[in-house]
């Protein structure tokens, strides 16, 4: 409850019914998105792929490239009655609550103080970049990622340390939700958990296994969102934003100075070219000087040496992310490029806090041996003081503005409408053009299919063609991705630019088509999360079975 009050407290500057301003309309944005995940729930689509309305209804695949969980969760929300705006507010509240408690336990485990872990769990959700995700730049899908990472690395933790299948079916869904989130932090979120356990070794047999149930859980994970990645990865080598991201991390490390790392206060980030207002990108005092009580635990052999061994992982995993985020050498050209997809070095923060949150937990429980939980409650309102200032005040919008982004769910001041189009260099890599047929058929061109198509799930275009014609549909065309049947029978197409072109013979067609991305990956996910619904539904049964049965104590 406590961390519910303090996400609550945290999302003050949002509570009002009437949407505020934001940095380029960052929240508008969102919101607009929230809309297009419930206009494709209504429409029939599960899992999203599609957002109905952008680009004119061209079925542009939003979901299947970028946050398609911090999307569909308020979307299904929305569907029980409240508005977009407000399923928006819970689903925030409530992720800073899951990864708060999820920080929680993970503290409780390594340090087996719980006062020492609670306290934990509120320097993670108030620590600066936190804040700044949520109040500053209104960065949404890496605000839920940020905190799934906790929940990620509790199962995986709870797998290697038990040895229970249960934990590997739940570390595979949080994996699965995180990778659905955001892929930066996914990516190097992977790496980072995977380094600690690996930084736990021992020459044993049962390490080999613990390591095995990670393993498995993570595997249990790709398997559960085949369906989303397969496809990106079938199609990322074509997509602007694969061709636009030619930027190096080391040309942003200007943003992340030691001085601004370490500066008390929410101090704007030392340039004039940033134009997010009051950026923060602080490590957090309660880190940095945890940081330095474990290290001065180590040094001078202070707790018990439980304590001091699990120390080591999280203040090298810390150190290790600090070090990216500051970049003090430029390191950036010699990393394999796929890292380079981080883009801003400061997006790395997410894991200065998450390790650095740990580390609270272990400098409390060696400095406090007796420390309280109504001590460690104390501990949390001086966090939420000091977070204060990292509330923004944000200028209310006119009345209306709520009201229009429900209407039009315009995304059009992100880049995310453009980013995940096939970009124009890649397209004469991709076979199946139909411009070589433009000749030898009658043509109708996307401006006179438009006439005779029918928008929706599926989207449908009828003809009675009396010769060999070339059509172009007004559909986004994705190699590989795309369902096209006509009168039922799937066919070939192809593809005139970026948009779907389709070759038919003389004859009547009823042409539908669909975003279905991959059928063997579609496959795998339905058989990986019908096995899990169902290993969970015969746990509960099991259980409930079992309390049912037990003889019922006698009473004196």
């Amino acid at each position: 409850m406590a961390y519910l009050a303090v996400a609550i407290g945290l999302l003050s500057p949002v509570a009002s019914a009437n949407l505020v301003d934001s940095p380029f309309g960052d929240l508008e944005v969102h919101l607009a998105a929230v809309v297009e995940a419930q206009n494709a729930l209504l429409e029939g689509q599960f899992p999203l792929r599609v957002a109905p309305k952008l680009h004119d209804g061209a079925r542009y695949p939003l979901f299947q490239f970028y946050g398609n969980f911090p999307y569909t969760a308020p979307a299904l929300i929305a569907l029980a009655g409240v508005g977009p705006y407000t399923a928006w507010k819970l689903f925030v509240i409530g992720m800073l609550t899951s990864g708060a408690f999820a920080l929680f336990r993970c503290a409780h485990h390594a340090t087996r103080n719980r006062a020492a872990a609670f306290l934990a769990g509120a320097v993670f959700m108030t620590s600066p970049y936190m804040l700044a995700d949520l109040q500053q730049r209104f960065a949404y899908p890496e605000l839920i990622s940020f905190n799934v990472a906790p929940i990620a690395l509790y199962f995986s933790d709870r797998a290697f340390a038990r040895r229970r299948i249960r934990y590997v079916f739940a570390s595979g869904i949080a994996w699965t939700f995180l990778a659905l989130s955001h892929n930066v932090t996914f990516l190097y979120g992977a790496l980072f958990i995977a380094a600690s356990f690996v930084l736990r070794l021992a020459p044993t047999v049962r390490y080999v296994t613990r390591l095995a149930y990670v393993g498995a859980g993570f595997a249990w994970g790709l398997l559960l969102d085949a369906w989303h990645i397969v496809p990106q990865s079938s199609v990322v080598q074509y997509l602007a934003v694969t061709r636009s991201i030619v930027i190096s991390p080391s040309d942003f490390t200007w943003l992340t100075p030691l001085a601004t790392l370490f500066s008390p206060t929410n101090s704007p980030v030392p340039d004039i070219r940033l134009s997010t207002p009051g950026l923060g990108l602080q490590v957090g005092w309660p880190v940095l000087i945890s940081v330095g009580v474990v290290i001065d635990a180590l040094v001078r052999g202070v707790g018990s040496r439980r304590l001091r061994c699990g120390i080591l992982p999280p203040l090298l995993l810390f150190g290790a992310s600090f070090v990216l985020v500051w970049s003090p050498v430029d390191f950036w050209p010699r990393l394999p490029q796929i890292f380079h997809y981080v883009q801003f070095p400061y997006r790395l923060l997410i894991f200065s806090a998450l390790w650095g949150a740990v580390l609270a937990a272990y400098a409390l429980a060696v400095s406090f041996r007796r420390l309280t939980v109504g001590r460690a409650a104390l501990g949390v309102i001086v966090l939420v003081l000091a977070a204060a200032p990292h509330l923004l005040a944000h200028r209310p919008l006119a009345p209306d503005a709520l009201e229009r982004v429900i209407r039009d769910a315009d995304m059009s001041r992100s880049q995310a409408p453009e980013l995940y189009q096939l970009a124009p260099d890649s397209i004469s890599q991709i076979g199946g053009s139909a411009e070589a047929l433009r000749p030898s058929a009658t043509f109708i061109d996307r401006e006179q299919s438009s006439l005779s198509t029918t928008k929706g799930y599926p989207i449908r275009f009828r003809l009675v063609a009396e010769e060999n014609t070339v059509v172009v549909l007004p559909v986004f065309f994705y190699p590989g991705l795309l369902e096209v049947r006509d009168r039922g029978v799937g066919v070939e197409y192809l593809h005139l630019s970026r948009w779907l072109a389709l070759h038919l013979a003389p004859g009547e067609h009823d042409v539908e088509v669909r975003f279905r991305g991959i059928a063997w990956a579609n496959a795998v996910s339905s058989v990986a999360w019908v096995v899990t619904v169902f290993y969970f539904a015969a746990v509960l049964l099991w259980s409930a079975l079992r309390v049912g049965s037990s003889p019922s104590r006698a009473t004196s």
